[in-house]
């Protein structure tokens, strides 16, 4: 890291002079357009040797003598018989050294502004491995195409493609190892929050028959569970999801980081339980746990508008409480939000369908 900085110095040093070094220069006197005098005075010395050398007499030369000279006199009056002198040194000098401050401070204060300085470096070695990964995977990639029918492989490759972040790729690598008989819960279970991610946290039908499978090749696994229960939640048979979380909350241990995310749906799904059961409208509307739930809920799109489901639930509250300006609006919003995504647009026309709101629109 040392050597890094070192180098940077030396490379701005090394770029500061090459700017400023011309401005160290004392000034020369120097005259606007060229200096013409100089010429014919190299002429009247060359005519001299001529003569000397008895290449010209001297009465030719006399002549010569005598036009050169009157060409002289008019370039001396036309130039103004003075040089224009340079800057003084003392001028340049004050130039160079605010030249300097700008390039060399306004370089460091760009850095810290633009720059992350307090980031650690990432050595060498780290660097390199992650190289090698990434070709092994691709490596793996080329392999599997000229033998796909190895499910193991599929399953690494998938992997490999989850840590670098491709998806998509992900997703089809997953696809492979499961048709192609590699399907344990965990793997289904995997594959099934890939499908997730993808869809911006709805879970798809395929997701819905991973996550099923899964729970059916372990009960016990407590992912898949999750999961499952999510998808009865998210397809509106809240009565079943509850009963499903509830049961995961019984069994997970205390000190479970995902417990807290259980008892976030337990509560969710009592409110929705509470906002679409036959109470009033009018007692709704009234009920501050409600409007609350609702307005948190409208709050938090606006921070995080690539919720899908949370526009889902948004906009099936706003329709139970017989809002249905807010309803629209946020039917429209969520439109806008998610265009060019075919299956989050049509999650939102088909819950607009299942509520009226297409024919009030």
């Amino acid at each position: 890291m040392i050597v890094i900085w070192f180098l940077i110095a030396a490379i701005s040093l090394a770029t500061l002079f090459a700017l400023v070094a011309p401005l160290m220069r004392s000034g020369v006197a120097r005259r606007p357009g060229g200096d013409s005098r100089a010429v014919y005075e190299d002429q009247l010395a060359e005519l001299e040797r001529d003569v000397d050398r008895g290449v010209i007499s001297p009465e030719e030369a006399d002549g010569l003598r005598t036009e050169i000279s009157r060409r002289l006199l008019d370039a001396d009056e036309k130039e103004g018989g003075t040089p224009q002198a340079d800057l003084s040194s003392n001028t340049l000098r004050q130039v160079a050294g605010v030249t300097s401050v700008l390039l060399i401070g306004g370089s460091a204060l760009l850095y810290v502004w633009l720059g992350s300085p307090h980031l650690p470096g990432v050595p060498a070695s780290e660097r390199a491995a992650e190289r090698e990964y990434v070709q092994n995977i691709e490596k793996l990639a080329v392999m599997m195409k000229a033998n796909p029918e190895d499910p193991k492989g599929w399953r690494f490759l998938a992997v490999g493609y989850r840590a670098m972040g491709r998806l998509e790729d992900a997703a089809a690598a997953y696809e492979q190892a499961v048709t192609r008989g590699e399907a344990d819960a965990e793997l289904m279970t995997d594959y099934g929050e890939i499908l997730l991610l993808l869809n911006q946290g709805r879970i798809t039908d395929r997701a819905r028959e991973l996550f099923e499978s899964a729970v059916k090749a372990d009960p016990e696994d407590q992912r898949a569970q999750y999961y499952r229960a999510l998808a009865l939640m998210q397809s509106d048979q809240l009565e079943q999801a509850l009963v499903e979380f509830q049961a995961l909350q019984r069994t997970a241990p205390e000190d479970a980081p995902w417990l807290q995310g259980i008892e976030a749906r337990i509560n969710e799904i009592e409110q929705m339980r509470q906002a679409s059961g036959e109470a009033d409208v009018a007692e709704l509307r009234q009920n501050p746990d409600i409007l609350a739930m609702v307005q948190g809920l409208a709050e938090r799109l606006e921070e995080n508008p690539d919720d899908l489901e949370g526009w889902l639930r948004l906009i099936r509250s706003y329709t139970v409480l017989d809002q249905i300006d807010l309803a629209l609006e946020a039917v429209s919003t969520a439109l806008d939000t998610f265009d060019g995504q075919e299956q989050a647009v049509s999650a939102i026309n088909a819950l607009t369908e299942e509520l009226g709101l297409a024919e009030t629109n």
